[in-house]
């Protein structure tokens, strides 16, 4: 039987008079991998971003269903907000938005220690992470010192650290070379697998949708196919 974990509904965003959603809903249950495609200002940041409450549609709703009750995101102050994605949500974007000046292994950190983990604690539990993603050693480098597939690694640890509901991937892959681009899908699969974690995926890339396990299509700020993939790839 299947859960849900995220539903938007009846989401709509203009921006002038372009609709980025447009009476969009959708239903995301617990531990599905989704990749949301579609050109260039189809809605699909628009709607991670309104799923994770990084941004509030102009109208609709959109529902989280934790562990405790169903949250209603929109209804939640910005603080409120923030707290349900330090704690629920993790993160992966195109160019990783970590911190320079912070090493791995701090920056991996960081969201522990912000749900008040101590600093022993935090730094065990990274390490653990970093070695299961192949970063082991790596702990005390600069972001500048590591490839872009070192470095967006280490993004997925960051996401899957604090053990969130939902990772959100937002173009995962986008600078990255077809090698080293599946090595980073594989690593953000298998830990959101291993974990029942549920993950959206933002993508222009089919090959990254084929290994998800549904594919949701947006034009125009609407749902145009919502379909399960089959013969999906192992992570």
């Amino acid at each position: 039987m299947s859960y849900p974990q995220l539903q938007a509904l009846d989401l709509s965003q203009h921006y002038g008079p372009t609709p980025a959603l447009d009476h969009l809903s959708i239903t995301i249950d617990r531990g599905e991998s989704v990749a949301i495609m579609g050109p260039s200002g189809s809605g699909k940041t628009t709607l991670l971003h309104a799923l994770a409450g990084i941004d509030v549609a102009q109208s609709g709703e959109v529902i989280f269903h934790g562990a405790d009750r169903p949250v209603s995101i929109h209804a939640l102050s910005s603080e409120q907000r923030a707290d349900v994605r330090l704690r629920h949500f993790g993160f992966v974007f195109q160019q990783g938005l970590m911190l320079s000046e912070l090493t791995v292994v701090e920056n991996v950190a960081l969201p522990l220690m912000l749900c008040g983990v101590d600093r022993a604690s935090a730094q065990q539990t990274v390490s653990a992470w970093l070695n299961r993603l192949g970063l082991a050693g790596m702990e005390d480098r600069r972001l500048g010192e590591l490839s872009g597939g070192q470095a967006q690694r280490v993004a997925v640890a960051r996401a899957q650290v604090c053990g969130p509901d939902v990772v959100f991937a937002d173009e995962p892959t986008g600078a990255l070379d077809s090698v080293t681009s599946g090595e980073v899908l594989h690593a953000l699969l298998e830990s959101s697998a291993e974990h029942g974690t549920t993950l959206v995926v933002v993508t222009h890339d089919e090959s990254v949708a084929a290994r998800c396990g549904r594919t949701v299509r947006l034009r125009d700020g609407q749902v145009v196919s919502d379909t399960a993939v089959t013969g999906v790839m192992a992570p």
